[in-house]
């Protein structure tokens, strides 16, 4: 399978999510939601989460759930962009 998401596109769109204006205040499981519907690549219908850290959408061209409870902060960048990568892979 091609890799769509690379770490260099991965790290542009945390970039993007991290410049919005509230969301050091929301929950990680806020943050993880917006961060991962950005990255998700089909219609938002398609984009669906379960609390507590559950998500499931098209990342690399393909479905997946991610299981995020054990993720790295949010704001930890380079772990979180590292498992980012090691989860959609």
């Amino acid at each position: 399978m091609p890799d769509k998401n690379s770490h260099l596109m991965i790290e542009q769109i945390y970039n993007f999510v991290c410049m919005k204006p509230s969301i050091k205040s929301k929950s990680k499981y806020m943050q993880m939601y917006i961060f991962f519907e950005e990255l998700h690549e089909s219609t938002k219908d398609r984009f669906i989460a379960y609390k507590p850290f559950t998500y499931f959408g098209v990342f690399n061209g393909g479905e997946k759930k991610i299981y995020a409870d054990a993720a790295p902060e949010f704001f930890d960048k380079v772990k979180f962009i590292n498992w980012v990568v090691k989860s959609i892979n």
